[in-house]
């Protein structure tokens, strides 16, 4: 079965759902203790957890995206138009190539075309140039985000947990552990999510000079050549 999931399902799905029904099975003991009343094979138990952890997974993917505008808040803007419109660090992209990227647009599409219209013709233009560093640094990013909701998720499990669940019984200093531990690693993914999107959105527009630089020389010497 996992050969037949993709990168981007088995690092954005499976692993943060598989995570999310291990959190909750810690958390809330009772409900694997109810699960296993249920006498059920060990094969459809197994396919299942499976099934479950992909749902988990793709609900957390869900999340993320309705989440992506509030994360990019936090970052000081969307990472591909800090590129676009050269706002980044200039030591973690050259602002001259997303340039070169835009005028290079422009003689195509005119030159009112939008920094949000640079990025989206660029991205086409990278994930059809057959460059898998586009689609692994995108399936990356995804993966990411999803932890950062993960991770928002499981503080909320873990508060819940401390009125319902197994951590009512975990002394004050236990659950304080636990809730800075999980929000040391939110802060550490979340800054992560920053930097994934900030590659990937520079792959893009690397790959789209690429590529519309061999297109204009392949023009120009068939135009001299004619």
């Amino acid at each position: 079965m996992a050969e037949k999931l993709d990168l981007y399902d088995l690092l954005a799905a499976l692993i943060p759902g598989t995570l999310l029904i291990c959190v909750v099975s810690i958390l809330f003991p009772a409900i694997m203790v109810s699960a296993r009343g249920v006498h059920l094979p060990d094969a459809f138990t197994a396919l299942a957890l499976v099934v479950l952890a992909v749902f988990a997974g793709h609900t957390i993917e869900a999340l993320s995206s309705v989440l992506e505008k509030v994360m990019e808040k936090t970052w000081g803007g969307r990472p591909s138009a800090c590129l676009v419109q050269g706002r980044c660090d200039p030591r973690r992209f050259p602002p001259d190539c997303a340039r070169r990227v835009k005028e290079m647009l422009a003689e195509r599409f005119g030159p009112r075309i939008s920094d949000t219209s640079v990025f989206q013709y660029a991205m086409q233009i990278a994930e059809t140039s057959g460059n898998k560093r586009v689609e692994r640094f995108n399936a990356l990013y995804g993966y990411h985000r999803g932890v950062v909701v993960l991770l928002l998720l499981s503080l909320g499990i873990l508060v819940a947990s401390m009125f319902w669940g197994a951590a009512s019984h975990y002394s004050r200093a236990t659950s304080a552990a636990l809730a800075g531990f999980a929000l040391a690693l939110l802060v550490l993914f979340w800054h992560r999510t920053k930097q994934r999107g900030y590659h990937y959105a520079g792959e893009v527009l690397l790959t789209a000079e690429r590529v519309l630089e061999s297109r204009t020389a392949s023009s120009g010497a068939i135009a001299s050549g004619g």
